[in-house]
């Protein structure tokens, strides 16, 4: 093609269609550049360059923008038009800045124990120790979050404080659960240490089932007598071993006595003694509760003991009220009767007391003989003004227990002196001389003595010579006016 046709076409393209002639680019960029110094007084500049944009009749904008100045040219179709802002500076004030490095430590966690074999319903204590593993270790600080996967156990608290990098925490496991459990320890860390967690496995303990027997060697007893009562356990699992515990007894309450609450098996059984509450009759229901071991579940047992009928009786305790002098001695019979419709004779023991006054019994129990049976008392010295003599009967296998009582009333004795004056004396035989007798209360409320004073020489020899010329019974002092001394003269002998 000839060259100056190709240019007229290219011409003609440039006058219909200016836009495209004198575009240089299609579309916007931007660029960011920031220089920044740390000076006193320091500048920084930022500019931004877009492209320009020519169009017929339309202008187009290139912006330049930065923080300090600001560029902006013009181009329209056919025009070039250039305006140029000046470049303006700001002064910004010194900014110091301190920048501080944590440095987070490493940590490890244990569970102890890491293994366990648990019985279902049984509680377990687990412990958590997290330990710095850096180069330059600290005892780490914070909370512990606890779990078991949702299996349904029960902690005593799901979070616990670290005390010196440690805490612990019990956990029971759900009831008759057969799969293992995963405990998980979850430490959340702290200012300066990583977070961190353990886990420990529990595993269920299959329990043999057993069954439980109870033996007695009577089933009907009477009130107050005693029976001995034996359990026995059994493993009844397809693979049998002997169980071991303790197995605790009670009555439900009706006021019976065992020899031991509780017992030990030996050979998977064990014994204890029952004695049923005085004067009760009708059915009681014994119960020997098993308490498993590692390898047997718990286990109920119950046994009914017939407790029979006793006729009732009464005790009366004869005299039933007396007054005594304090160190005299006084008998007391106890009598027994049956009250029932059908009366029998009573047998059997009574036992006496005095309420804790201190006297003396000739015996402290007693026989019945023909219902009634007989000791003698003795008060203190220095007992109450008034004491309860209680004589108790315990009943036998026909007849039930009964109590009487006697009121005593003590007459208490003042101790006395009694001193003879003149003492000593000298006689001269065939003379008299005057003794007196003085009597003192020396009780701590002395009153004054009265009654009378008997005298004698103390020599059978000589009695028949001494002879007072009256008697008498003062009240402070007893005096003999005279008698004589004079005594019989054997003849010598021939």
């Amino acid at each position: 093609m000839d060259l100056k046709v190709l240019f007229i076409i290219s011409l003609a393209a440039m006058l219909v269609f200016p836009q495209y002639a004198f575009s240089t680019d299609s579309g916007n960029s931007t660029s960011t550049v920031t220089n920044s110094t740390s000076s006193q007084g320091s500048s920084s500049t930022s500019s931004t360059n877009s492209s320009n944009t020519s169009s017929s009749n339309t202008s187009s904008n290139v912006s330049t923008s930065s923080t300090n100045s600001t560029h902006t040219s013009t181009l329209q179709s056919n025009t070039n038009s250039i305006t140029n802002s000046s470049n303006t500076s700001t002064t910004q004030p010194k900014t110091n800045t301190t920048t501080t490095v944590v440095t987070i430590d490493p940590t490890s966690s244990a569970i102890t124990p890491n293994l366990a074999t648990v019985q279902p319903g049984s509680s377990i204590s687990f412990s958590v120790k997290i330990t710095d593993t850096s180069s330059l270790p600290s005892t780490p600080t914070g909370t512990i979050s606890w779990s078991d996967g949702s299996v349904g156990g029960a902690f005593s608290s799901t979070m616990c404080v670290l005390l010196s990098g440690s805490c612990t925490v019990s956990y029971t496991p759900p009831i008759n659960f057969v799969n293992d459990v995963t405990i998980t320890a979850n430490y959340g860390g702290d200012g300066t240490h990583s977070k961190s967690s353990s886990i420990s496995t529990i595993k269920a303990t299959t329990l043999h089932p057993v069954t439980e027997t109870i033996t007695s060697s009577s089933e009907t007893i009477n009130p107050g007598t005693q029976v001995q009562l034996t359990t026995t356990i059994a493993d009844s699992s397809s693979s049998p071993v002997t169980p071991s515990g303790i197995v605790s007894w009670n009555d439900n309450n009706m006021g019976g006595t065992f020899s031991q609450v509780s017992c030990v098996l030996s050979s998977a059984a064990c014994a204890v003694s029952y004695t049923p509450p005085t004067n009760y009759a009708g059915s009681i229901t014994i119960t020997a509760n098993y308490a498993g071991d590692s390898s047997h579940n718990a286990n109920k047992g119950q046994f009914t003991l017939a407790v029979s009928h006793l006729a009732s009786t009464t005790t009366t305790v004869a005299p039933n009220t007396v007054t005594i002098n304090q160190g005299t001695g006084t008998q007391f019979t106890a009598i027994v009767a049956d009250t029932s419709s059908l009366p029998t004779l009573p047998d059997g023991m009574v036992s006496w007391s005095d309420g804790g006054a201190g006297g003396t019994f000739s015996l402290s129990f007693c026989n019945l003989s023909s219902a009634s049976c007989s000791v003698s008392y003795t008060p203190s010295d220095n007992p109450p003004n008034s004491l309860t003599i209680t004589a108790e009967y315990a009943g036998n296998s026909a007849h039930s227990g009964s109590t009487g009582t006697s009121v005593v009333t003590v007459h208490v004795q003042h101790k006395t002196v009694t001193s003879v004056t003149p003492n000593p004396v000298t006689l001269v035989q065939g003379a008299n001389v005057q003794l007196t007798a003085t009597l003192t209360d020396v009780s701590s409320l002395s009153t004054t003595v009265t009654g009378n004073v008997s005298w004698s020489d103390g020599s059978r020899r000589m009695s028949s010579r001494w002879r007072p010329s009256h008697s008498c019974a003062d009240a402070r002092s007893t005096t003999l006016s005279s008698f004589s001394t004079r005594r019989r003269t054997r003849p010598a002998s021939r």
